[in-house]
């Protein structure tokens, strides 16, 4: 995924895979993740949407990561963490979700 940074376009794609020193890195910005990351929380995104813009171009700042639209971090980190491309992040169903019950092994309901 492209996403594009105080006039610059990064490409996420260079900042993975994710490795040890990424997590390191992180629990020093205070996103420790995976274990306690919190996607919905403002702070946690932009952390670490900055760690890995970082990775990819040192010269981005974290207020041109404050500058970004709530969309297009959520994007960004959804496709960091998920290794997808955030054409796809937004293509969530709509629906009020699946009308058949879980089934167990032998076929039966499990509720």
């Amino acid at each position: 995924m492209k996403i594009t940074v105080g006039g610059r376009e990064i490409d996420l794609e260079k900042a993975l895979p994710i490795v040890v020193g990424d997590l390191r890195k992180l629990k020093k910005l205070g996103v420790n993740y995976p274990s306690a990351f919190d996607p919905r929380d403002p702070d946690h995104q932009a952390l670490f949407l900055y760690h890995f813009c970082q990775k990819v171009d040192p010269a981005v700042t974290e207020a041109e990561i404050d500058l970004l639209s709530l969309e297009e971090v959520i994007n960004a980190v959804y496709s960091l963490v998920h290794k997808k491309e955030g054409d796809e992040v937004l293509d969530i169903p709509t629906s009020g979700g699946s009308t058949t019950s879980p089934t167990t092994m032998d076929g039966g309901s499990a509720i």
